[in-house]
């Protein structure tokens, strides 16, 4: 009878350990790995890679994906993934959309022009794939007759500066 109970508490552990095996073999979600990206003007819906407890990659197709605040504007969004199917278990992560730069923009509307002796603005226009962007100009509000460069700022999901020149010629 002893040997008996031995042998069946043997068999428990062996179970056991086997049930604690299936858990090691990463069936829990464990947590995600996602890239930032940059600004596009559409909609990013940044897919994670999604890993198990045990390390290895999780499947696309064994996980949901939901996704929480502004996916086309620069800024941050918060991704959450749950399990699906033997995969079990939730993972959070952010990932970044950065500003594109004013650089990548096509800029229009800059011309040059006889002196009249007080300053003009330009009728500048700022676009990226046909959309408008957000910018702010800074002169050297000079008139005075030569070479002059006015800066375009990016604002918004825009960054860095662009410079143009532009010529006041003599009547």
């Amino acid at each position: 009878m002893k040997s008996f109970v031995i042998g069946l508490l043997c068999c428990a552990c062996v179970l056991s350990l086997h049930v604690k095996g299936a858990e090691a073999e990463g069936y829990d979600i464990d947590h995600i790995k996602i890239r930032n990206v940059t600004y596009t003007g559409r909609s990013i819906r940044n897919m994670p890679k999604v890993y198990s407890s045990s390390g290895k990659r999780v499947p696309s197709r064994a996980f949901s994906v939901i996704y929480d605040g502004n996916t086309v504007d620069a800024g941050v969004v918060s991704v959450t993934v749950q399990g699906r199917g033997k995969y079990k278990g939730t993972a959070e992560g952010r990932y970044r959309i950065k500003p594109r730069s004013i650089k990548q923009c096509k800029i229009t509307g800059i011309r040059s022009y006889a002196y009249t002796g007080s300053f003009e603005y330009q009728n500048v226009n700022v676009s990226y794939k046909g959309n408008d962007v957000s910018y702010r100009l800074v002169y050297d509000y000079s008139s005075s007759v030569g070479r002059h460069r006015i800066k375009i700022k990016g604002l918004g999901n825009f960054t860095g500066t662009a410079t143009r020149s532009y010529h006041i010629y003599d009547k």
